[in-house]
């Protein structure tokens, strides 16, 4: 992707942060149905699940597990992009500040850490038309800007 008019070439983590925050903004799919093939054909898309784990004594941080999987009929396709996705989460701190340079305070989250806790390998084909599916889940801490009022 290219930006500016210097036109710059981003990191590929920059690039991959972008592309799914335009997912998060403009809806990523939940489920996997076969609509999508139809609409999307050929074409790699990814669908997501997460899971808000316990609140811990800080109760302040909040802590979930993401899972993204990433689907398609190429194979070469869904290792890019785990692998991109292995880069960029699995350096837990700096990850985090990755993420938090990007969103440069225009979110009322922060986020402390990022772990990856398992990629499996793209699936044999096993779907309607033909695709496969490959998962990255990754657990990841933040916390919320709070008012003067400790609210927040």
């Amino acid at each position: 992707m290219l930006r500016g008019r210097d036109q710059i070439r981003l990191p590929p983590q920059i690039e991959l942060l972008i592309a799914l925050r335009y997912l998060c903004e403009n809806g990523i799919p939940a489920q996997q149905i076969p609509e999508f093939n139809n609409l999307l054909p050929g074409r790699t898309y990814m669908i997501y699940d997460f899971e808000v784990k316990n609140v811990p004594v800080q109760w302040w941080m909040t802590e979930e597990t993401m899972t993204l999987t990433v689907i398609s009929q190429n194979y070469d396709a869904i290792n890019q992009i785990t692998n991109l996705m292995h880069d960029l989460f699995r350096r837990y701190d700096e990850s985090a500040n990755d993420i938090n340079k990007y969103l440069n305070n225009e979110s009322d989250f922060i986020f402390h850490h990022i772990t990856i806790d398992s990629i499996l390998s793209p699936e044999p084909f096993n779907s309607e038309g033909d695709y496969q599916m490959a998962s990255v889940t990754f657990t990841y801490n933040y916390s919320r800007k709070i008012g003067s009022n400790g609210r927040f």
